[in-house]
């Protein structure tokens, strides 16, 4: 038949080709599509060959038409996958089969920070952040070496140092021989999800920490009140029925008895309070320059009655004002309470020796007591909420621990630190820390 009359050809590439070759006396070699039937079309791959005569005159042209549906499917096919992995939101990544990267898709520029041209030819390895466990990358090439799947979380870093959790999925790719030619890795930054997760669980720890302290509150309310409420009751029952009956020194102990025991149930009833509001966060922060050589000679003073009554000498020695940008109040109260302390667990003839010492840029001064001191896992508890405890003066004083760990938050409110060195039956040292400079606060 004539080729010019066949009506799926007359409008195709093959007849323009075809012309082409017959004007131009050159091979050719197109593609084109063609209806072969009304529900059906396919595509072929022409090869149009001229034969000359003796005169240079084309008489003959062979066409050599072959199918390429499957070819040109499986290209689109490709073509559609390559436009997923180029447009994709996971970073793909795949390496030669010694394990030298080839290519990278640009999701992996923008997560990791590397251009394509950084990192063609470098190992995976440029990605370590040091904190994965190398147990995981031995799994990870055990199982891949023996042609699996492998699964699992790694912490990469980015090109900048930032730390990236992330999701791999990596495996081999084999060739017809069953020869591994390649290995693809997809990669998913799952950083976002792993700091919820990290939230989460801090959030939970300071859930059932909040429910400790709750717990440790009403235990205080319900033991460290009651009895000393109990005693003060007890005691003013019994003066109230025999007051005719005692005599005037037995009277004056039962009413001193009841003063100290209201005392110390207002102080600690004060120390809750302010404990509750603490931990609600009501307390403000009222930062200001302060000298601190004064406040603590004021409390000093303000504690002569106790220092007197135990013989002790409170030594305090300084050679310039100190001042330090802090809140009164909190100051005030810390000072106070390390000095309250000391006098609490020195014995009779004691001594106490406050210090004091400014560089460039804090203040530390040290309350140390020649008292009876402290055992290691004392220490360990002093500042814990779930393990508070204070154990009795040499006096026979009370107390529940809760004044240190007030200390130590209004510590925390100024950037400074709390130390404490202690050892039984030789005293006990607290020094604290305190920025100097109003912007380190």
């Amino acid at each position: 038949e004539n080729i010019y009359k066949i009506k799926p050809l007359q409008y195709s590439r093959f007849i323009d080709d075809f012309n082409r070759v017959l004007k131009t006396g050159k091979q050719s070699d197109t593609e084109f599509s063609y209806p072969y039937s009304s529900e059906k079309e396919v595509f072929l791959r022409a090869v149009n060959v001229p034969i000359k005569n003796n005169d240079d005159e084309i008489y003959l042209v062979y066409s050599i038409i072959e199918d390429i549906s499957i070819r040109k499917k499986n290209e689109e096919i490709i073509s559609k996958l390559s436009e997923i992995v180029k447009q994709s939101t996971i970073s793909i990544l795949t390496t030669d089969n010694k394990g030298n990267i080839d290519y990278v898709n640009p999701y992996f520029s923008e997560v990791f920070g590397y251009t394509e041209a950084e990192v063609l030819g470098k190992n995976p390895r440029i990605l370590k952040s040091g904190l994965t466990p190398e147990e995981t990358y031995k799994n990870l090439w055990k199982t891949i070496k023996k042609g699996e799947t492998w699964r699992g979380e790694f912490i990469n870093k980015t090109k900048n140092g930032r730390k990236s959790w992330v999701n791999s999925t990596i495996f081999p790719l084999k060739n017809q021989l069953n020869n591994v030619i390649n290995y693809i890795a997809f990669i998913e930054d799952i950083s976002e999800r792993k700091i919820m997760q990290e939230l989460l669980e801090e959030n939970e720890l300071k859930l059932k920490e909040s429910n400790e302290t709750k717990d440790k509150f009403l235990s205080i309310i319900a033991h460290d009140l009651k009895n000393p409420f109990g005693a003060i009751m007890s005691l003013s029952e019994l003066l109230y029925q025999n007051f005719k009956k005692y005599d005037e020194t037995k009277k004056e102990n039962l009413i001193r008895l009841i003063s100290e025991g209201a005392k110390n149930t207002y102080n600690l009833l004060e120390n809750l309070l302010t404990w509750a509001r603490s931990q609600k966060g009501e307390i403000k922060f009222l930062p200001e320059t302060l000298t601190i050589n004064k406040i603590i000679s004021e409390n000093i003073s303000l504690l002569s009655d106790l220092t007197a009554k135990k013989n002790i000498s409170v030594i305090f020695e300084t050679n310039e004002d100190i001042d330090v940008f802090a809140d009164f109040n909190m100051l005030n109260f810390i000072i106070r309470n390390l000095l309250t302390n000391a006098l609490k667990f020195t014995p009779q003839h004691g001594e106490i020796h406050v210090t004091e010492e400014k560089t460039e840029d804090k203040i530390k001064f040290c309350i140390k007591d020649t008292g009876i001191g402290m055992s290691n896992e004392r220490l360990d508890s002093l500042f814990k909420v779930d393990q508070m405890s204070s154990g009795k003066g040499t006096d026979n004083e009370s107390g529940t621990g809760l004044g240190l760990i007030l200390c130590k938050d209004f510590i925390s409110f100024h950037k400074g630190k709390i130390r404490v060195q202690s050892e039984l039956g030789k005293g006990s040292t607290f020094c604290v820390e305190l920025p100097v400079k109003k912007e380190r606060i």
